[in-house]
């Protein structure tokens, strides 16, 4: 029976990855003045990078972020808990972490 209906209703997408595609595409279209791209900086570029550009920027501007080194996400956590603007997204996208910040 259940082979009988795999190939009735082939398993195209599962639950978890019709979430995923609408979820990741609606993040996509979030609007942003600025967007930096680190994905081939290691530590500590991405974090100092990311400082830099938000002293530039006017409060209720957003910033895209990109980056691929791992130890990006947890010190760009740590650079915003210290200057106290805010993280409106982040996600992880074939290995690319994405960070929407909010400058406050």
């Amino acid at each position: 029976m259940l082979t009988t209906l795999g190939r009735l209703f082939p398993p195209v997408f599962g639950v978890s990855s019709l979430f995923n595609y609408y979820y990741k595409k609606e993040i996509h279209m979030l609007e942003y003045q600025y967007e930096l791209d680190v994905t081939d900086k290691a530590c500590p570029q991405p974090v100092m990078q990311t400082k830099q550009l938000l002293k530039k920027m006017n409060s209720g501007e957003v910033l895209h972020v990109m980056a691929t080194d791992p130890v990006a996400e947890q010190d760009i956590n740590m650079l915003l808990d210290a200057i106290a603007d805010k993280l409106i997204e982040k996600s992880v996208d074939d290995g690319v972490f994405h960070f929407y910040i909010e400058k406050s």
